[in-house]
């Protein structure tokens, strides 16, 4: 579960808040938030691959992956599944 960054802040209070919490995951445990597609980058660079993002009712969102082999399984059998 994470805080995913708006590929582009706006100026707003929700957008600000985000913006703060990247800052404070700098400075303090030497992190920082990233966008959905910094995460995908992330993932692949670890050999998985990001298969979806849900968003919930807080400023968090779920993000889901598997080994990216995994990914690619999944993918032939739903070909062959198609083809039958």
């Amino acid at each position: 579960m994470e805080r995913l960054l708006p590929e582009r802040i706006e100026c707003s209070e929700a957008h600000r808040e985000i913006a703060m919490m990247d800052m404070h995951m700098l400075a303090v445990p030497g992190g920082r938030e990233r966008t959905a597609s910094e995460y995908a980058e992330l993932l692949a660079a670890a050999e998985l691959c990001s298969i979806d993002v849900r968003p919930t009712a807080s400023p968090f969102a779920v993000v889901i992956a598997v080994r990216a082999d995994m990914q690619t399984d999944q993918q032939d059998d739903e070909k062959k599944g198609a083809r039958s």
